[in-house]
C-alpha cells in the first residue's frame, strides 16, 4: 500500500517508509504496556473517589428565579434619557 507522490514515483510514501524504526517501536510497545494500565487504574481509582458526587439521588434542586419587584427598579433615567428635556422635536 503507498500512496503515489505527484512529483515521482522513487518520492511515493510507502508503509514500510513511514512506520518508525524498530527501536523506536519498541520503546513505545513498553511505555504503552505500562501506561495504558496506570491511566486504566487512575480513571478507576477517580470513579471511585467521586462515585457519591454524580449519583442522582444526592443532586440538590434547581432552586427557583427570584421574580423582580417594581421597588427594585432604580427611578433614575437610563443612559440615553436627557434628565430636564421635553420629548418634542427639535427646531
Amino acid at each position: 500500500m503507498s500512496c503515489p507522490s505527484s512529483t515521482g514515483p522513487d518520492r511515493s510514501l510507502t508503509v514500510a517508509g513511514a512506520a518508525a524504526g524498530p527501536y523506536t517501536l519498541r520503546i513505545l510497545t513498553w511505555v504503552a504496556a505500562f501506561g495504558a494500565p496506570v491511566v486504566i487504574a487512575y480513571q478507576a481509582w477517580t470513579y471511585w473517589v467521586f462515585r457519591r458526587r454524580i449519583g442522582r439521588a444526592r443532586k440538590a434542586p434547581i432552586p427557583a428565579p427570584i421574580p423582580a419587584q417594581a421597588e427594585d427598579v432604580p427611578d433614575r433615567p437610563g443612559p440615553l434619557h436627557r434628565s430636564g428635556e421635553e420629548d418634542a422635536p427639535r427646531a
